[in-house]
């Protein structure tokens, strides 16, 4: 992403070419999604307390989603990855194309990359079981450590608060660069597309 970044569309691809894609792919449907639905079962952990989902949305705003990724410096929470915010991915697919980067509606349409650093905005205490869809309730997770967790707390699949831990300190922007940098790149003299004035 860093080249593209800059760029380097070829350089890019080369990298892409050589990314294991398609097993990555596969290991985010089979283990990455299941996770908590397995340790769910391997710790025998008590049943989820009854509870009604919390008022108001389930999913965040674009700016509180962007005030999450920046607090938690474009990091899961929960195993530290580095993500890239789903805006940024649907960006950089666009501009290496679908041939290079696919970033379908389905987990089978899209590269394993698009999966596996796909960030996502989770619920400490799952929106269902009445957890607020606030800052404070909300963490930076990457697409499999959010699908793991699921629908569970943290006790039944016996993971420690995230927000206990401080998030990681880095540079990492999660592709906020390319946003800028794709737009010159892709912008009208590219396209060919004339500015209107």
């Amino acid at each position: 992403m860093l080249a593209a970044a800059e760029g380097d569309i070829s350089e890019t691809i080369r990298l892409l070419a050589g990314f294991p894609g398609t097993e990555v792919q596969t290991w985010c449907i089979e283990h990455g999604q299941t996770s908590g639905r397995l340790r769910h079962r391997l710790l025998g952990r008590r049943v989820a307390p009854q509870a009604s989902p919390a008022l108001g949305p389930r999913n965040p705003t674009a700016a509180l989603a962007r005030e999450v990724y920046r607090r938690d410096s474009y990091h899961c929470r929960f195993c530290a990855l580095p993500v890239i915010p789903p805006p940024v991915l649907k960006r950089f697919g666009r501009l290496m194309g679908e041939a290079v980067f696919p970033v379908g509606r389905t987990n089978l349409e899209r590269h394993g990359a698009a999966l596996v650093f796909r960030g996502a905005i989770d619920h400490v205490v799952p929106w269902s079981l009445g957890g607020a869809t606030a800052s404070e309730n909300l963490v930076t997770a990457c697409w499999a450590c959010n699908y793991g967790k699921s629908r569970y707390t943290l006790d039944q699949i016996g993971l420690t608060d995230p927000r206990l831990r401080p998030a990681v300190e880095s540079d990492w922007d999660g592709g906020d660069g390319l946003r800028v940098r794709s737009r010159r790149i892709s912008g009208p003299a590219r396209t060919g597309a004339k500015r209107s004035e």
